[in-house]
C-alpha cells in the first residue's frame, strides 16, 4: 500500500504538488538570489555592509508578508491547476485506446478538456494581472521589490512534474 508518506516532491518544489519552481522554494534565496536582488535594488548610495543588512530584512519583510505570500500561493495553485487538466487529459486520452490514431473519443475527450484549460488559463491571467497592485506594498523598498520580481519569474519558469513514488525496497 502506498501512503503520502511514500510520495516525495520534488526537490525544486516552490510549495508541492505537479507544478515546481525551478530554484527550490519561492521564499528561498541563495547566495546568487541576494545578489540579484541587491544589484536590481540600485540603491548606490549605500556602505556594502549597510546595504547587505537591508537587503535580508526586505526579504524578509516579503516573505512575511501575508498578502503576498497569499498571492504567491494563488499564482502556484492557477499555475499548478494547468498541470492537473494537462495530466489528467493525457491519462484519458492513453485509456481511451489508441494512441497513434486519433478517433471520434479521442477528440470528445480534448474537446472536454479544452474549455476546462481556457478557464484554468484565464484564471492565471487573471492572477497574473494583480501582481502590480499586490508589489504596491513594496514601494521605496527596492530590493523588497526586486526579490518579489525574482519570485514571480521563478513562478513563470515553473515546470510540471508529476510526484514520483518512492516503493521501499526489501531484501529477499
Amino acid at each position: 500500500m502506498i501512503t503520502n508518506s511514500d510520495i516525495q516532491s520534488s526537490p525544486f518544489a516552490g510549495f508541492g504538488g505537479l507544478f515546481h519552481t525551478n530554484s527550490g522554494s519561492v521564499n528561498g534565496c541563495d547566495a546568487m538570489c541576494f545578489d540579484q536582488s541587491r544589484l536590481l535594488g540600485r540603491q548606490t548610495n549605500e556602505q556594502e555592509t549597510t546595504r547587505r543588512r537591508r537587503v535580508l530584512e526586505q526579504l524578509d519583510l516579503v516573505r512575511s508578508d501575508r498578502e503576498w505570500q497569499a498571492y504567491l500561493h494563488q499564482l502556484y495553485d492557477a499555475h499548478d491547476k494547468i498541470c492537473h487538466l494537462t495530466f489528467d487529459k493525457n491519462d484519458e486520452l492513453r485509456g481511451a485506446g489508441s494512441h497513434r490514431n486519433m478517433g471520434s473519443q479521442e477528440i470528445a475527450i480534448a474537446e472536454k478538456y479544452d474549455d476546462r484549460m481556457q478557464a484554468a488559463k484565464d484564471t492565471l491571467a487573471g492572477v497574473e494581472t494583480r501582481q502590480a497592485a499586490v508589489r504596491q506594498r513594496f514601494l521605496g523598498k527596492p530590493y523588497a521589490l526586486a526579490f518579489t520580481d525574482l519570485q514571480a519569474m521563478r513562478m513563470r519558469s515553473g515546470f510540471c512534474s508529476q510526484a514520483r513514488l518512492n516503493y521501499p525496497t526489501t531484501a529477499f
